[in-house]
């Protein structure tokens, strides 16, 4: 009559067939073992994956410098466009704000401006029509990715921007009282347009140069 085989003793069930160095390995162990040896596989595909990934974007970025470059102008360029010289547009209505050479023709004409309209009525036209155009210089310029070579002047251009405003609002103050003669405030305003002017031509100085490296 055949004998039914005799069951496995536990400890054998818990243990792994093969030995190492003559010792049984538990399977808990080995599985553990398993596990770690995957997990730090896993990371060294990422971490490859992603030193791949960054070398690539160095090298498309590179290789089209000239492409970020041209946008960038474009964008600063139309915000400046649609914003900065919109405002004097509006405020120096009648007046060619392009060709304006220095601090006090600015100042002469936007006195002249509020005693022909009154101040009270001036006043009116810059905080309705003109300010609102200010507005979005600052956190459209925020949004731009700048490379190092320019996030001086582009800083330039948000804080600039800023004080113009903040000048502004001091001499709408001055034309609400009837007092368009308020120096403090009209020497701020042309000192800004003046460091925003600067800071603008400095951008496109080093864009012309990127550019024609290329």
């Amino acid at each position: 009559m055949t004998r039914a085989p005799e069951p496995l003793a536990e400890a054998e069930t818990s243990h792994v067939a093969a030995e190492r160095g003559g010792e049984p390995v538990p399977l808990a162990r080995a599985g553990v073992g398993f596990r770690r040896g995957r997990g730090l596989m896993l990371i060294s595909l990422w971490a490859a994956l992603g030193l791949g990934l960054a070398g690539l974007w160095q090298l498309l970025s590179h290789g089209d410098e000239a492409r970020v470059y041209g946008e960038l102008g474009r964008n600063i360029n139309g915000i400046r466009q649609h914003s900065f010289d919109a405002f004097w547009e509006c405020a120096l209505e009648g007046v060619d704000f392009r060709g304006l050479r220095n601090n006090a023709e600015l100042t002469g004409w936007l006195r002249m401006l509020a005693e022909d309209a009154g101040p009270q009525d001036y006043a009116a036209h810059l905080r309705e029509d003109c300010s609102p155009k200010l507005e979005p210089i600052a956190p459209r310029l925020a949004q731009l990715i700048v490379p190092a070579d320019l996030s001086t002047d582009v800083a330039s251009l948000q804080r600039t921007a800023a004080q113009l405003q903040t000048h502004l609002s001091s001499w709408l103050a001055c034309l609400d009282r009837g007092e368009p003669d308020c120096a403090g405030a009209l020497q701020g305003i042309a000192r800004s347009w003046f460091e925003f002017q600067t800071a603008h031509a400095s951008v496109n100085k080093t864009l012309k140069h990127r550019l024609e490296k290329r």
